[in-house]
């Protein structure tokens, strides 16, 4: 389990195996160590996130989370709600630029020079998004994709400079998949996503709220 503090720590171990790892944790004395070492390793790196204003709402909706049963009558379901869905590991990100892009084998890749991490609940990596500035076509990873509702997928799409949303597909359940570049990518280009009805799938615009939103970073 030791060769697993580091991605704890970047938040990248989910499921069964983090649950075994932090029941590890809590009376392995040398993976404590470990995985505070790792801490030390990375938290230099906090430096380089630079502040972001909160977006508005975002304090009661941390509010609603601490207090369950309020949540619980003002929540419209875990699929509606953008309180899991936000992307605010800003900080996991960013360590997860730095040295997680080499576990899941993306820095590995010499045709890569930008990507964007999915992240989701608890700053975890859901997908890699992947590009060459002289290529036409995003290379999408899964890392650790949500379980989804039967029926239900989520949509990736680009959102130019002038706020036009261009379709670019289905994110993968599992494996690489190769998808179109709608549009020219500039500094400015956003990806969003947005959780649909698989049999119905929109090409101009998404039929709910986007979940996650993030622009790509050059490696």
């Amino acid at each position: 389990m030791r060769d697993k503090a580091g991605e704890y720590v970047l938040g990248t171990l989910s499921g069964d195996e983090r649950s075994q790892f932090e029941q590890l944790l809590a009376t392995d004395l040398g993976l404590q160590a470990e995985v505070s070492a790792w801490e030390d390793r990375l938290s230099p790196m906090l430096d380089l996130v630079e502040p972001v204003a909160p977006p508005a709402g975002l304090w009661s909706q941390i509010e609603n989370r601490l207090e369950p049963a309020a949540a619980e009558q003002q929540s419209t379901g875990f699929w509606e709600s953008l309180i899991f869905w936000r992307n605010l590991g800003m900080v996991a990100a960013t360590l997860v630029l730095v040295l997680g892009l080499t576990m899941v084998g993306v820095r590995n890749d010499p045709a890569i020079d930008q990507v964007l991490m999915v992240t989701g609940e608890q700053s975890q990596v859901q997908w890699v998004v992947g590009t060459s500035g002289r290529s036409d076509q995003l290379q999408v990873k899964a890392i650790a994709p949500p379980e989804m509702p039967a029926g239900m997928v989520c949509q990736l799409w680009m959102e130019n400079p002038d706020g036009t949303l261009k379709l670019v597909g289905v994110l993968p359940h599992s494996g690489i998949q190769s998808m179109q570049i709608p549009a020219q990518l500039s500094s400015g280009s956003r990806f969003k996503i947005s959780i649909e009805h698989e049999d119905r799938l929109p090409t101009k615009r998404p039929t709910k709220d986007f979940v996650f939103e993030g622009g790509l970073t050059k490696i």
